[in-house]
């Protein structure tokens, strides 16, 4: 009897033991933290409604949505390279699709083998999907389509997957 009593503690200490060492592994006590401060805050009076949303590629390129605040819909680049924090306003081709244009959830695709950007935005006018082919030189997204489907009934973010695919959630 008192062997069955001693086996029976052992699995419960071996049991309860287990949980502890569990649960202190989960807590990683031995995990260094490193305090990182990435520098003061800075405004950018450009963009004075507020931004949606902010995709940014690979070469450090910010692409900022003006947000559904703004009568007209803007679009912005920041170069996180340049010392000097300043925006510049994209230009939409063509000119027409501006007036009904209001960015919201942005996404970029970098295509590896030619380097061409496709830029994503959900447009809140209208719930639909504009695709663009961002021309660095010129500041300028040239639309290449609108894309509306029964599915997307009110979207708010978007992760392109490729130059014509995408991933959206609605609200």
């Amino acid at each position: 009897m008192a062997k069955l009593a001693t086996a029976i503690t052992v699995i419960i200490l071996a049991v309860v033991g287990q949980h502890i060492c569990r649960f202190i592994l989960a807590l990683n006590p031995f995990r260094i933290v490193y305090n990182h401060w990435p520098g003061p805050c800075h405004l950018v009076p450009e963009v004075t409604n507020g931004s949606e949303d902010l995709a940014v590629t690979s070469s450090g390129l910010v692409f900022i949505s003006s947000g559904p605040n703004d009568k007209i819909g803007k679009l912005f680049t920041l170069d996180l390279n340049s010392p000097k924090v300043q925006v510049s306003r994209v230009s939409i081709q063509p000119a027409s699709l501006q007036n009904n244009f209001t960015p919201f959830g942005l996404s970029v695709f970098e295509d590896p083998a030619s380097k061409e950007i496709r830029l994503f935005a959900i447009n809140f006018n209208g719930f639909t999907i504009e695709t663009f082919r961002y021309d660095p030189p010129t500041n300028t997204a040239h639309h290449i389509k609108t894309i509306r489907h029964p599915l997307i009934i009110s979207p708010n973010d978007i992760v392109a997957t490729g130059p014509d695919s995408f991933y959206v959630s609605n609200m």
